[in-house]
This record gives structure tokens, sequence and C-alpha cells, in this order.
């Protein structure tokens, strides 16, 4: 690791095990761009089995809660309400 990719210990705010959503913190994978800064990184593992690397703020903001297969979900919960065919009401 190099020396700018290493944390301060009082930077790591997310532990192992920690959830978020669908997402449980695994490890930390390092430091990526994020604009003209740098972000902290986390392999994340969803629980539909799936591993995502996600940036730290977006865990801790709420903009990252699950792999992307809880959008499937509500996509096909909307078709379902919305279409007759699919025992939904028009």
């Amino acid at each position: 690791m190099k020396k700018c990719d290493a944390l301060h210990p009082q930077m790591v705010r997310h532990r192992p095990g920690e959830r978020f959503g669908l997402l449980m913190v695994v490890r930390f994978v390092g430091m990526v761009r994020d604009g003209q800064y740098r972000a902290a990184a986390w392999l994340c593992r969803c629980e539909c089995g799936r591993d995502r690397v996600v940036r730290g703020k977006n865990l801790r903001n709420g903009g990252t809660t699950s792999c992307g297969c809880k959008r499937g979900r509500r996509v096909l919960v909307r078709r379902r309400v919305r279409c007759p065919s699919l025992g939904g009401t028009p």
C-alpha cells in the first residue's frame, strides 16, 4: 500500500460486519478518485450474495443500500401494480 493510501485509524469509519441496508461491510479496499478529492472504498456483500465496492460517503448518507438487486425488485412490484395481466389493476 502506498503511503498516500494509508488511512489514519480515526479516519476509518466503517468496520467489517457493519450493515447499511442490504449491504454488509467486508473490508477496506483503498482510496478512489471522487472528483478532485479521494474517497475511501469498501468491499461490501449484499444479502443476495453479490460483492460490490462502495464509497464510504455513499454508505453513510444512504445513497447505496444494495448491489442493485433492490432496484429490480421495486420495478417488478411496480409492474404488477400497473399491469392487469400480471395481477395488478390498471
